[in-house]
């Protein structure tokens, strides 16, 4: 059959994701470092086995570094240009990508392996949120 593979996922993504979740458990929030933004990131890795987001890794330290590289549209940025199928949030599944708000920002964070929140990093540690706050989501394929 010729055309787009059904999946991108790795045959083991489920266990990767669930380990790279226990890894960051008690990781704090850095810019450049550890963000919503690298954090989404490293979970596709996980899922996927590639590096979406080598580009940016390295390239800013603060809240103004990353709004300066995201520019206008924020952590949607991202998204929008590594051409991720943008999805109903209430459709996103284990592993995708989502939008929420935190504190007056949008932020990005990955359904949890059981589907029921999204992991997102906090100021000391992984959080979880529920899965109805995600604004906008996106299909990690």
């Amino acid at each position: 059959m010729v055309g787009k593979p059904l999946s991108n996922r790795v045959p083991n993504w489920e266990a990767r994701l669930a380990n790279y979740l226990k890894q960051i458990g008690s990781k704090p929030f850095v810019w450049g470092e550890h963000d919503c933004a690298l954090m989404a990131a490293n979970a596709v890795m996980a899922i996927t086995g590639v590096d979406y987001a080598s580009k940016w890794r390295g390239q800013y330290h603060d809240a103004l570094g990353a709004a300066r590289l995201l520019g206008e549209d924020g952590v949607e940025a991202p998204m929008k240009e590594l051409g991720f199928q943008e999805i109903d949030p209430a459709f996103a599944k284990r592993g995708d990508v989502v939008m929420f708000e935190n504190d007056g920002r949008m932020a990005l964070g990955v359904i949890e392996t059981s589907g029921v929140y999204i992991a997102a990093p906090g100021p000391n540690g992984l959080v979880m949120i529920k899965r109805d706050q995600a604004m906008k989501a996106w299909e990690i394929a």
